[in-house]
């Protein structure tokens, strides 16, 4: 499990160098109450998160299977010009 979240994390932070033109990224975990919480935030570009629906780019692709693997849930949040945010949660 920890393998995996930590490919997750590194996909993430990939996009983020190759696409984002972001100055800053934050990941952050946390665990309570039975789950873990793993957010990766950044300050780039942004897009329009509808495309993620057609995107055929092998990274994301990944990211969303294994957190299907790990019965996560995933959710993320970007607009043009204002970063990206994505939010993972596992139970754990």
């Amino acid at each position: 499990t920890a393998i995996i979240i930590y490919r997750i994390v590194q996909e993430l932070l990939n996009n983020t160098m190759k696409h984002a033109a972001a100055t800053n990224a934050i990941v952050q975990l946390t665990k309570t109450d039975g789950v873990l919480a793993v957010t990766v935030e950044d300050d780039g570009k942004g897009f329009d998160t509808t495309i993620l629906k057609q995107s055929k780019g092998i990274g994301w692709d990944n990211i969303q299977h294994r957190v299907e693997f790990l019965k996560g849930k995933l959710d993320v949040n970007s607009l043009p010009g204002n970063g990206t945010s994505v939010n993972i949660e596992f139970v754990v």
